[in-house]
Formats: structure tokens, sequence, C-alpha cells
């Protein structure tokens, strides 16, 4: 059995053994590099772990998304009259907005 690992580079193509090992881990990927004289070149990388900055633009992005979709589910109770659903959703809207400003974002 071939071992594996990161930095290890496959010229042509990549064993799929290679590429099972990496699924198995869940830290590494194949990804393909620059070729050598035009020979297809493969490289396992280590999966970037992302950084503060990162996360907090991800919460961000997750935050407007429910936004958006406490939006329309607003919209469709206030058609069919459930003034309940309206309260319950704005409370969730409120509680997003309030984890926004925490972060330093605003809203719209």
């Amino acid at each position: 059995m071939e071992e594996f690992n990161i930095g290890q580079i496959f010229e042509g193509e990549y064993p799929p053994e290679a590429a099972d090992w990496c699924n198995n881990r869940g830290d590494c990927f194949i990804d393909e590099i620059e070729s050598v004289n035009y020979v297809r070149r493969f490289q396992i990388k280590v999966v970037p772990v992302p950084d503060t900055e990162e996360l907090k633009q991800l919460e961000i992005s997750e935050i407007k998304a429910e936004l958006d979709e406490l939006d329309l589910k607003s919209i469709r109770a206030l058609r069919a009259g459930e003034t309940d659903y309206i309260e319950l959703y704005e409370a969730q809207a409120q509680e997003l907005r309030a984890r926004l400003a925490e972060l330093g974002e605003t809203v719209e």
C-alpha cells in the first residue's frame, strides 16, 4: 500500500487512493499545479484554515441571508394576515441585527 503525504506531487495523473486518503483525512486536497515539459502534475495540499476576518465575513453573509429569508416570510405572513408570525419574524430579525452590530456591520 502506497503512503501519501502533504506536499507530495504526482505526474501525469494521481492514484485514486491518494484522493481517498485526502477525503478520509478531511484536511487536504489534490490540486493541479503547473505542468513541466507538458506533463500534468498534481500536488496534495492542506485545506487552508480561514482566518478570523474570513470567519467574520462568512458569519455576516449568513446573517444577511437569514434576514433576507425572514423578510420573505414576513411578506408572506402579511399577505395571509398572520400577525403572530410577523411578530415572531421581527423578533428573530432584531436578534440577527444585534449580532450584525456586534460584528461591526449594519443592515440597509
